[in-house]
């Protein structure tokens, strides 16, 4: 059975809502001269993050879906600190937990039901494409996985931060983790003419590496 095409403009959604976010927290950071964050980059995350992890579900891509919906969850969190009515930390590990097994088990299912046997990731195929390019060799995956992780790490490692300070922050770790693994996954991605994610993890290099140097200039 072949992959869904014809919601294959979700993942043109989330890269504009992906990219969005950084234009419009690029632009205030530059107006104040400065790199700060508000709270619309947090709800165009979650949004694009929904977007996405829909993308990569029709596209049989598991590790991408579950590091997305997780991503989502962290978004929220951070939402959640710049409000008075901070959830605990233990609920958002519980809600970070469930959503772990909601994705995995949606998986599973979509496999046996679809293909008959566990697929975890497959070579995505284009509306334009009349099949999918050939499978790529574990090491490119293995590469792809190592990129998008990093990449998802900042949001972990922000996460980290946030919860350690008690309110929403972002440092130079998180730009820093932004541009080493967008690098990274983008070679990947080039390899496997996913054009979703080319444009996703592309167009963010130019803001990340602005923002480290707003920081820097803070810190001089």
């Amino acid at each position: 059975m072949d992959i869904r095409t014809d919601l294959y403009p979700i993942g043109f959604i989330a890269t504009f809502l992906f990219t969005a976010r950084f234009i419009l927290q690029w632009l205030e950071s530059e107006s104040k001269g400065r790199s700060i964050v508000n709270r619309s980059f947090w709800y165009l995350s979650i949004g694009g993050n929904i977007a996405l992890c829909l993308h990569t579900f029709i596209q049989v891509q598991y590790p991408f879906c579950l590091l997305q919906s997780l991503n989502a969850v962290l978004a929220w969190r951070n939402l959640n600190l710049r409000s008075a009515n901070k959830a605990s930390l233990s609920k958002v590990i519980f809600l970070l937990l469930l959503t772990s097994f909601l994705i995995t088990v949606a998986f599973v299912a979509q496999s046996y039901l679809s293909f008959g046997y566990m697929d975890w990731i497959r070579t995505p195929r284009a509306p334009w494409q009349e099949t999918a390019a050939i499978p790529l060799a574990l090491s490119w995956h293995i590469l792809g996985f190592v990129g998008a992780t990093i990449f998802a790490l900042r949001f972990w490692i922000q996460w980290w931060y946030a919860e350690k300070k008690g309110e929403s922050v972002i440092n130079a770790s998180f730009w820093w983790t932004s541009l080493i693994g967008a690098s990274t996954a983008l070679i990947y991605f080039f390899h496997m003419n996913d054009l979703v994610n080319i444009i996703g993890y592309g167009l963010g290099i130019i803001p990340y590496a602005r923002n480290l140097i707003l920081l820097q200039k803070q810190t001089a």
